[in-house]
């Protein structure tokens, strides 16, 4: 009876760079491995997107006589994903492996929402997203444009997703602003950049007018005319006398239009005498309300 025949072995074959799952920005990026088949060669076979994808590139090493091997593309890999597939063949055995990887010179994509404008935070957060996980800087610049000086700046972790800011710092006073935001590249490309966003910061009280009413009357249930810079309810006390102090006698009320006004009568009607009335505004943004000057 004839011996029996060990069956052959598939080559142990193994792509240690790139590691799976990796992103480089390296269109020439190295690979490398070893196998414990020091006699044959290695046919290495990158497909775009998965292992039963087109082949970008096939590359035919020589057999790893000290059971390492290395090679590297032909030409540069366009971005986008790929696997690389080693194979082995040994006495008609195949052995092997496989790596999926990614190649990417883009800048991330960044993008920054519009922040509540007008507003009377100082300290404005900010939200967005952003593809890449390095940290989000928001500069923030007076004017209309983001150009110029850097006056404050928020800063987001990045999430590879949306983010959320801390407040602005420094505090930003009353005016108008533009806000952009950016993110570096953790694959040292060019880093990227949002949109601008223009927004308006307001801490000031309503800018309230009272017109003169005709005087004297017989109306006794007069109506007024003014100005008012905000959109809420502007009401008018009337006092007795000659100054806007004491009781409040009787009111009259307009809608606000962020200009000009004009109110209902007085409530309850006035009695022959002296009055004094004072318009007053509250802030639709939380600010200490508006107020004219008394006629």
């Amino acid at each position: 009876m004839l011996p029996a025949v060990a069956a052959a072995a598939s080559p142990e074959v193994v792509i240690e760079q790139p590691v799976s799952g990796s992103s480089t920005n390296n269109q020439m990026l190295p690979f490398s491995g070893t196998s414990n088949d020091t006699l044959d060669g290695i046919t290495l076979t990158i497909h775009e997107g998965g292992s039963t994808g087109p082949k970008a590139q096939t590359l035919n090493v020589i057999a790893p006589l000290f059971g390492t091997w290395e090679t590297a593309p032909e030409s540069p890999l366009a971005d986008g994903k790929y696997t690389a597939v080693a194979e082995q063949t040994s006495l008609g055995e195949t052995g092997s492996a496989a790596v999926a990887f990614t190649i990417d010179t883009a800048s991330p994509t960044v993008t920054l929402d519009q922040p509540k404008t007008p507003s009377n935070d100082t300290t404005p957060s900010f939200t967005g997203s952003a593809s890449d996980t390095e940290a989000v800087t928001v500069d923030i610049y007076e004017g209309t444009k983001a150009e110029g000086t850097v006056v404050s700046t928020a800063t987001a972790t990045g999430t590879g997703g949306g983010w959320s800011s801390g407040g602005a710092s420094p505090a930003l006073s009353s005016g108008t602003y533009t806000a952009a935001a950016t993110q570096p590249s953790s694959l040292g490309n060019a880093a990227g950049k949002s949109g601008a966003v223009t927004f308006t910061i307001d801490t000031a009280s309503p800018t309230v007018t009272l017109n003169q009413p005709k005087t004297p009357s017989n109306d006794t249930t007069p109506s007024f005319t003014g100005s008012a810079s905000d959109t809420g309810t502007v009401t008018v006390k009337i006092y007795g006398g000659s100054s806007a102090e004491g009781t409040v006698l009787s009111t009259a009320t307009a809608t606000g239009t962020g200009g000009g006004w004009s109110s209902g009568g007085a409530s309850p009607a006035l009695s022959s005498g002296t009055y004094t009335a004072v318009a007053t505004q509250p802030s639709s943004l939380g600010n200490p309300a508006g107020k004219s000057s008394a006629v």
